[in-house]
């Protein structure tokens, strides 16, 4: 059996790009170092090593003959340059003739092995591990370890900090801003320290690497130049005896709080640091730390895609991200895809850390509270009230959007509609109400939560028109998550009608905000409503919006637009034969010039994400709220309909399908679920995983165990569970925290389901199960017989 908690990449098969990948980032939530550039024994592809949570640049790029304005995420300095010689010969730049990348999980310690062979047939033996420090979150380390198999004598190495990165690592952004960074300087200080500082273009962003290079009685000496400084040793090697050098780096920014400056920080820092050994023993028992509050026991073969996920989702935003003001970018730290833009998938991450980590989940609403003035301005640029959460934001929460994209099939720079997603505040708030439910954080409602959603209702409201030829309020000109139709096949302009997503979470936000005023103090409640000018007339406007929002059907389904049925079939058997990856199906009618616009075809069926968002229960009650009759049936027929015409386009689109079909067709659920979980370890959508993870997805495919197949759901201030178990799961044992209670276990069986709380000073957990309702206290255990 292969050990769940160490994953392993030997060779270069491109097939196995994914797993490389997936591979060669470890971080803290602050720093993610990724695979070393070709000075540091890699496989000739340069991947800048240092990617910093929040660091962005405003630059404008031209592309197609146009002027992008865009912010990035910054590539930060390389701190991994190390590469080597045998006296006489030259610098090892790569491949080695043989290599192995092995990534503890339990530690987060990646562990390289290669055989470099030099011109002259000298063969040395490379040991590398490196990590980001989770117990200190500036600090990283790098240790290589030189054994030659065939010769003796000198061996020179060369350790050094590089700033003159670029972002280069996605191809269609070739077009925009590369070069982020300025040097600022470099040398070297005492005691012995290398020193690089660089700033970045349009920001008064400067961060700041010290590094102390060290071997046993060997002194280094320097080499700079602008951008660029290193450390020199010379080792005498012998034969068959292993010689190790050690490189620690500290690296700080000028938005780091309780520093002089950077500079002066990453000295101290670096300076202070103790050896290799000390660091990773602190390192390590930060990692047992965090496993012990992630524990997913699950009786099935997929435990090291399970763990790497939850590993990828702690090293980007851990608990040393609360303090940063940095949301969650849909990539996470680990590539450019997107420029480190932040979209909708914390709606998905944050259903997993609520339950886990809800600091962590406060911290990213904070986030999004700290941007509601930019949203509001996007509202006021509609001519619109209240906040509209752009699709695309960094820094400072505008729209950030791209204007155009490249069809790489047909070498056509498009029209790019996707900023007419107004979804993302429906997500903000279902956000914030999920926090509330899990946690029953009154103070977060009532400074920052409550606020952010009433405004996003407010929003919402003042979106809506009258239809009369509907008889019923209309939220027009949008996209919706399926993201593949983004204008009528007829109409001149883009943006679709009543998408059923966008208008059902519509008024779901705005009953929620009527909640979130009941739940708040009265003295609470009337400030609040005093500094938004909030009275009862427009309170009225929200109940009557909120009741009264077109839902298109057709066919007896939930239509995914207004005007749906009145597009083409494709013929399917046709295009699968010719095109056996339908995935960018969008990219290949295009190029056919033919436009996804005509057709019923979904890149990922968005009016199925309402049962994803919610229990069919909850999707009944919604719709009947709306004057919707909607029977059980309803989940069924509309699942099998978009099934048949979704080519899953997305990593999230097997997340949501691996939900809805959890009561319907469990077989079918397990292997959406399969796929969901190793989409990026395969590299699914071939090749977008070198431009960073799908951390959306890899916590979706997590959430399905610890929420899924429980049946787990927060509301109504109880815990419900309704186990679904696949018959591929034959156990599922869960450690969760939920108001206040660090020690809430949840074990699964297909007969029986446990809960018990840990002695502690909290209030009893109510528990709903399949009509049964308990109470649990602390110190005690319930079991349920299904």
């Amino acid at each position: 059996m292969p050990d769940p908690w160490t994953l392993r990449y030997q060779g270069f098969d491109p097939v196995e790009e994914g797993l490389r990948e997936a591979l060669c980032a470890v971080g803290n939530g602050y720093v993610v170092s990724r695979g070393a550039a070709p000075e540091a024994v890699a496989d000739g592809v340069h991947y800048p090593g240092t990617y910093l949570a929040g660091c962005y640049d405003r630059a404008e790029s031209r592309v197609a003959g146009r002027v992008v304005d865009n912010e990035d995420l910054i590539n930060g300095p390389n701190w991994l340059p190390l590469t080597f010689r045998p006296a006489g010969g030259s610098w090892f730049t790569g491949p080695p003739a043989e290599q192995t990348l092995e990534l503890d999980l339990r530690r987060g310690l990646l562990t390289r092995t290669a055989l470099v062979v030099d011109e002259q047939g000298r063969r040395t033996r490379l040991v590398q591990r490196r990590f980001a420090s989770q117990a200190r979150p500036h600090l990283l380390a790098l240790e290589s370890t030189f054994t030659p198999e065939n010769w003796s004598g000198p061996l020179d190495v060369r350790s050094a900090l590089d700033g003159n990165i670029a972002n280069t690592g996605v191809a269609r952004y070739r077009g925009l801003a590369q070069r982020h960074l300025v040097p600022a300087g470099q040398g070297v200080d005492e005691p012995g320290l290398l020193r690089l500082e660089v700033e970045a273009v349009n920001s008064p962003l400067r961060i700041a690497l010290c590094c102390r290079t060290a071997a046993a009685a060997v002194e280094p000496t320097t080499e700079c130049r602008e951008g660029w400084a290193a450390h020199l040793l010379t080792l005498n090697a012998e034969q068959g005896q292993s010689v190790t050098v050690t490189k620690t780096v500290a690296v700080h920014t000028s938005r780091d709080r309780a520093i002089e400056t950077p500079l002066r920080a990453s000295g101290l820092l670096a300076a202070e640091a103790g050896d290799f050994e000390q660091l990773l023993a602190e390192h390590s028992l930060r990692w047992a730390e965090l496993w012990r509050r992630c524990g997913i026991d699950a009786d099935f073969d997929g435990a090291g895609p399970l763990h790497l996920n939850l590993f990828h989702l702690l090293q980007t935003y851990s608990e040393h991200s609360v303090d940063l003001d940095v949301g969650i970018p849909a990539r996470g730290l680990h590539g450019e895809a997107y420029r480190g833009h932040v979209f909708w998938d914390e709606l998905f991450v944050l259903r997993l850390l609520n339950l886990r980590f809800p600091e962590l989940a406060r911290a990213v609403l904070r986030y999004r509270h700290r941007r509601l003035g930019a949203a509001r301005r996007e509202a006021r640029e509609l001519g619109l009230r209240g906040a509209m959460y752009p699709w695309q934001s960094a820094g400072d929460g505008r729209e950030d959007s791209q204007q155009l994209h490249l069809n790489p099939l047909s070498g056509r720079w498009l029209p790019d509609h996707s900023h007419l997603q107004r979804h993302v505040g429906s997500a903000v708030a279902y956000n914030i109400w999920q926090y509330y439910q899990s946690t029953g954080d009154r103070d977060f409602l009532a400074t920052a939560g409550a606020e952010t959603l009433l405004e996003i209702a407010r929003y919402w409201s003042s979106a809506a028109t009258y239809n009369r030829s509907h008889g019923r309020w209309s939220i027009r000109g949008v996209l919706g998550p399926d993201e593949y139709h983004d204008a009528y096949p007829w109409a001149a302009r883009p943006g679709l009608d009543d998408n059923a997503y966008t208008n059902v979470l519509a008024s779901w936000v705005l009953a929620r905000a009527q909640d979130a005023l009941d739940v708040l103090p009265g003295y609470r409640r009337d400030e609040l409503r005093e500094r938004l000018a909030l009275d009862d007339l427009e309170l009225d406007r929200w109940q009557e919006v909120g009741r009264r929002l077109h839902v298109p059907f057709h066919e007896g389904v939930l239509s995914q637009f207004d005007g749906y049925e009145q597009l083409a079939e494709l013929d399917w058997p046709a295009y699968r034969f010719r095109y056996p990856d339908l995935r960018r199906l969008d990219r290949i009618l295009e190029a056919e010039g033919d436009t996804v616009n005509r057709y019923k075809a979904s890149k990922q069926a968005d009016a199925l994400m309402l049962w994803y968002l919610f229990s069919a229960r909850e999707v009944r009650d919604l719709l009947r709220r709306l004057g919707h009759p909607a029977g059980h049936e309803l989940l069924h027929r509309t699942t099998d309909y978009y099934l048949r015409r979704t080519v899953h386009g997305s990593t999230l689109s097997s997340v949501v399908h691996a939900w809805v079909l959890t009561r319907s067709d469990r077989r079918a659920s397990w292997r959406y679920f399969r796929d969901a979980l190793v989409a990026d370890l395969r590299d699914s959508q071939h090749g977008t995983t070198a431009e960073g993870v799908h951390l959306g997805a890899m916590a979706g495919a997590v959430d399905l165990l610890q929420r899924c197949y429980t049946g787990l759901e927060v509301r109504e201030d109880a815990l419900w569970l309704d186990p679904h178990l696949p018959s591929a799961l034959g156990r599922l044992d869960l450690e969760l925290r939920y108001r206040g209670h660090w020690g809430l276990g949840i074990a699964v069986e297909r007969r029986t389901v446990t809960v018990s709380l840990r002695e502690d000073r909290q209030e009893p957990v109510r528990v709903r199960l399949r009509g049964t309702e308990t109470t649990v206290r602390p110190g005690e255990t319930r079991r349920f017989h299904l």
